[in-house]
């Protein structure tokens, strides 16, 4: 069974790439892959039928890469399909998805957090209780010890 786990590697992304809709999505994951995936700052896409191969329509592909070259989210050169990402987000000139709040986003990240720092301290409780059972359990041993250190110092 696959088990993907961060310390296997991982894709850090800004927040600001989930502001857009899914056809939008798989448009600038596509040209990441084909870009930066082939250590390249720019991905040639000679045909715009090859974007069918990300999951959008043939009818959507233009409408979409319009869109997003127009919001300046993507840089494509027309005339030789030439097509990168624009790395700096604050050019950008899109609107969130339908529904998107950036206050409950927030509040939602907050929760996570607070959640995982919950949970690894309850990982490290976990791991002290461990530990003092263990020292009870050698609590003989412990005295043991303690008599030889003593008797080590008074000799």
């Amino acid at each position: 069974m696959a088990n993907p786990e961060p310390e296997d590697g991982y894709v850090k992304l800004a927040n600001e790439i989930w502001n857009f809709s899914k056809r939008q999505k798989d448009i600038i994951l596509f040209i990441w892959r084909l870009s930066y995936g082939c250590r390249k700052k720019t991905a040639i896409i000679p045909k715009l039928k090859d974007f069918e191969m990300c999951g959008i329509g043939y009818q959507n592909i233009r409408k979409e890469l319009d869109h997003l070259s127009s919001s300046k989210v993507i840089v494509w050169t027309k005339d030789t399909n030439v097509f990168s990402v624009n790395k700096d987000y604050k050019q950008w000139q899109i609107t969130p998805v339908k529904g998107w709040s950036e206050e409950r986003f927030k509040e939602l990240i907050s929760v996570n957090l607070v959640e995982r720092r919950n949970y690894t301290s309850q990982n490290e409780k976990l791991q002290v209780l461990q530990t003092l059972a263990a020292v009870r359990r050698n609590a003989s041993l412990k005295t043991l010890l303690k008599t030889l250190l003593k008797t080590i110092v008074v000799v």
